[in-house]
């Protein structure tokens, strides 16, 4: 495992295996480009510290929407925005929210509105799991 996963500070480490996957994956895009270019230019980009300030100095910054709110966007663009809203402020009835075993609970997908509630909901779940884990201790 050693010899097929090694790590070498100089040939081998995250950004050295970040920009392999990118040359294997033969993207053909212009900012993809534009960070091979400002990696080759830099004679420490290949280390992790050298890499992130070679592209958090050169690199010009794009803040782009989260894909939740592009797709919100669009539906608003199609629907009534009230129905929109009334059906994917909430995990229960969302169309774009997928559950999955890896998250933690939640109700409401936009925090800053309902942030009391969230946690409301996420103290309730925390409580229930540990009743849970205490009735599997005790009961074996």
């Amino acid at each position: 495992m050693q010899q097929l996963y090694h790590y070498n500070l100089f040939k081998r480490n995250c950004v050295t295996e970040i920009f392999s996957t990118i040359d294997k994956a033969n993207i053909n895009d212009k900012y993809i480009e534009e960070i091979e270019q400002l990696a080759h230019n830099n004679l420490i980009a290949f280390i992790p510290f050298g890499s992130f300030h070679s592209l958090s100095s050169n690199y010009s910054k794009q803040t782009l929407p989260s894909f939740r709110h592009q797709q919100l966007t669009k539906m608003y663009q199609q629907e009534n925005n009230l129905l929109v809203y009334l059906r994917e402020f909430n995990t229960l009835s969302a169309r774009d929210y997928k559950f999955n075993d890896l998250d933690s609970a939640f109700l409401f997908l936009q925090m800053t509105t309902y942030g009391v509630a969230h946690y409301l909901v996420h103290s309730i779940y925390s409580l229930l799991q540990l009743l849970a884990f205490m009735v599997v201790s005790l009961y074996p």
